[in-house]
């Protein structure tokens, strides 16, 4: 393989028991005179083994049969691919070689489901690769995959382009960036020069609206306020603020996930804790709320409990990751089980109340888990359950096990979302295999 062959190259012998046959059919019918239509058909036959009309007359005139069928290219181009080897067996249609015509190639990308309605067929695209530093080549658009991919939310869109150089090869990475259309790219600049617009690098996801973190004027230390704002337009590199924000304010644009999840540790407004506000509960947790600290009233037999409830929910994490639906609706009854024995009389005061609206939450998404056979809600579920036991971990503590608070940004639709793990290392419950390694811990429990 690899091998660059041109059109009519001889490439491989078959000897076919079926093709001297009907070589002999031919040679017999063209003896029969009185019988054109069986000449005819004898011809047809063999034209359809690929002989030419050259060695048909030859052989018509008596000459000697083809034993050994000669395969020959079609096309130039590169071997790419062998599927034979001397000596097999091959069926009528069966393919030998792979070859392509690297002269013009197609180029494929990835283009997330939000951005395709900006993509159209005839656009403009600049890509470069890895390979080829500080090349950039320009395709169009010439097809676009009318179906998007359930895992990553993304569809194919793809180039052709013309490789006379041989310089872009089978299988290369890729990164490529959509040009505006010329008739729109008058509107777009004329609208980015009027429109607040902040860096995409800059904005965190969570539910509807989107999170920016904003710097505190007139402060003697460098300080950052929580901001949540709603989104317009995608501008390039930029998006289009609508609301939350005002010309002139800093807002930061590298670090808001470190920001957010020191935060979190402190107690203070974050993106994660938008999570607690939407998965349901009496007294839901609000921005101005922070998680409170029993862990010192806390009676030892409550902290053995709750780690019981924990060690259930974390074999329910391990199945969600391997995307077993219906083993994880089982450990999800489990978990509902250990949440049933938890003895709640334990607590008192304020730490009675707060276990109870923690615990309403968890039993209300460990039920969903456990009766849903989908895969992808239960995931979604879990992303609540796992932002209550959090908060249950962190309010009261636990015996028997350390625990680290880990993060996938990419989740719940980039909302981001967490979960529990007892080990350090990364396995994703949220994408499984898809992106088992996406995340980062962002605390020890």
């Amino acid at each position: 393989t690899g091998e660059y062959v041109r059109r009519g190259r001889r490439l491989a012998d078959i000897y076919a028991p079926d093709l001297i046959t009907a070589q002999r059919e031919l040679q017999e019918a063209a003896r029969q005179t009185t019988q054109p239509a069986l000449l005819q058909a004898a011809r047809n036959k063999l034209r359809y083994w690929k002989l030419s009309d050259e060695q048909i007359e030859a052989l018509e005139k008596g000459g000697d049969i083809i034993e050994r069928f000669p395969i020959h290219a079609d096309q130039n181009g590169f071997i790419t691919r062998r599927m034979v080897s001397v000596g097999d067996y091959v069926k009528t249609g069966s393919p030998l070689y792979e070859v392509a015509d690297l002269s013009r190639v197609w180029v494929v990308f990835d283009a997330y489901e939000s951005d395709l309605p900006k993509i159209k067929i005839g656009q403009e695209v600049q890509f470069s690769t890895p390979a080829l530093p500080g090349k950039v080549f320009t395709a169009h658009i010439s097809y676009i995959d009318p179906v998007v991919n359930p895992k990553t939310r993304s569809t194919a869109v793809r180039a052709e382009i013309n490789n006379a150089g041989q310089q872009l090869k089978p299988e290369m990475l890729v990164q490529g960036e959509i040009m505006p259309a010329t008739g729109s790219l008058s509107a777009a600049s004329a609208k980015s020069s009027t429109a607040l617009l902040v860096p995409k690098s800059a904005v965190l996801w969570t539910g509807l609206r989107s999170v920016v973190y904003v710097q505190v004027a007139d402060e003697p230390a460098p300080a950052f306020e929580f901001r949540e704002v709603e989104l317009g337009e995608r501008i390039g590199d930029m998006y289009e603020i609508l609301s939350g924000l005002e010309a002139g304010e800093r807002v930061v644009t590298y670090g808001a996930f470190a920001i957010d999840a020191a935060a979190q540790l402190n107690n203070q407004s974050s993106m994660m804790n938008r999570l607690l506000e939407e998965s349901g509960g009496e007294e839901k947790k609000t921005e101005e709320q922070s998680t409170p600290d029993y862990r010192e009233q806390t009676p030892e037999a409550f902290k053995e409990q709750l780690g019981k409830v924990i060690e259930a929910y974390l074999l329910l994490k391990d199945e969600l990751v391997a995307g077993e639906a219906e083993k994880a609706a089982e450990h999800a009854q489990k978990v509902l089980d250990r949440l049933g024995e938890v003895k709640m009389e334990l607590l008192k005061g304020d730490a009675h109340m707060y276990w109870m609206d923690l615990l309403k939450g968890s039993k209300k998404q460990a039920r969903a888990i456990a009766d849903s056979g989908d895969i992808e809600a239960q995931r979604k579920a879990f992303a609540y359950l796992s932002a209550h036991l959090t908060e249950a971990v962190k309010a009261f503590g636990i015996s028997g096990l350390t625990v680290y608070q880990q993060h996938c940004p990419m989740a719940m639709d980039n909302q981001g979302a967490d979960w529990l793990s007892t080990d350090e290392k990364i396995r994703n419950p949220y994408f499984g295999d898809a992106m088992l390694s996406c995340g980062s811990v962002v605390d020890t429990l």
